[in-house]
């Protein structure tokens, strides 16, 4: 994978981890309703990567990663199970890409 491109899909993967990590810190302190808006922020966001993937470049392990958040984020977990596992499974990426 072209290294400029790797580094986007990683910063783009940092961005999904912190928001998620910004909406538990807010769902933790009794604002549930923010938390929900950030949920469907990320929601949207991934949905729009999907339908816009790079075409041509090996990053089937991010366009992984957004196909199973956009499942695992419609499914009937509770809110904070599902940021937990966006945070979870944004920083195992990181892990993996930046070690390639």
């Amino acid at each position: 994978m072209h290294e400029t491109t790797r580094n986007y899909l990683i910063e783009r993967a940092k961005i999904y981890r912190q928001e998620a990590q910004r909406a538990i810190e807010l769902f933790v302190s009794d604002e549930e309703y923010r938390a929900q808006l950030i949920e469907k922020t990320i929601i949207k966001s991934c949905r729009s990567e999907l339908e816009n993937k790079l075409q041509g470049l090996d990053t089937n392990d991010y366009y992984k990663l957004l196909g199973e958040m956009d499942l695992f984020l419609n499914s009937p977990n509770t809110l904070f199970e599902r940021l937990d596992w966006v945070r979870i499974n944004c920083r195992i990426y990181i892990d993996s890409a930046t070690k390639c």
